[in-house]
């Protein structure tokens, strides 16, 4: 709740109101999880839900979904809530968000950087890889599609978006 997460940033300051240690992510915890910024994220990610579960069909709910660069968890939450996945897990290279991320899923979120040499889950392991608003931010993005590859169960899927439409 947006109570619980609130609660995660007891003692951080009044600034921190999203992860300063996160120069990639710059909404606020109250600018996503206020009832306008929630349902502005249910529309944003639904498309791409409906398309899961489009093309997964009648097993979408048991499909094993990894979430690169969580953020703060809003796109699990809703997979799980909106759209009833059971299988979401989630990385991401800074605590201070996954910390906050745990507040809004419970799903497992893992400390792990995209460029790492082995990311903290077994290879083969994935049916789907999501990966929302990160690659923009990187020197090499093509790096992460090879990595992905390593940890999608064959015809596995990756599902990415960023705002460059350069990249």
């Amino acid at each position: 709740s947006l109570r619980d997460a609130r609660r995660a940033f007891e003692g951080h300051g009044r600034e921190m109101k999203r992860d300063p240690g996160n120069p990639t992510y710059d909404h606020t915890l109250d600018t996503l999880c206020s009832e306008s910024g929630y349902r502005f994220q249910r529309e944003k990610y639904a498309p791409i839900l409906a398309y899961l579960r489009a093309r997964f069909g009648e097993r979408f709910a048991d499909v094993r979904l990894l979430d690169v660069g969580v953020g703060y968890g809003v796109f699990l939450r809703i997979a799980a809530e909106d759209f009833g996945m059971r299988h979401l897990f989630g990385m991401d290279p800074y605590p201070q968000s996954i910390e906050v991320a745990r507040t809004q899923t419970g799903a497992p979120i893992a400390r792990g950087d995209i460029l790492d040499e082995r990311w903290p889950y077994d290879e083969g392991n994935f049916d789907v890889i999501t990966c929302f608003d990160v690659l923009e931010h990187l020197d090499r993005p093509a790096e992460f599609l090879v990595k992905a590859r390593r940890y999608l169960r064959p015809g596995g899927l990756v599902v990415v978006r960023t705002p460059n439409k350069e990249l």
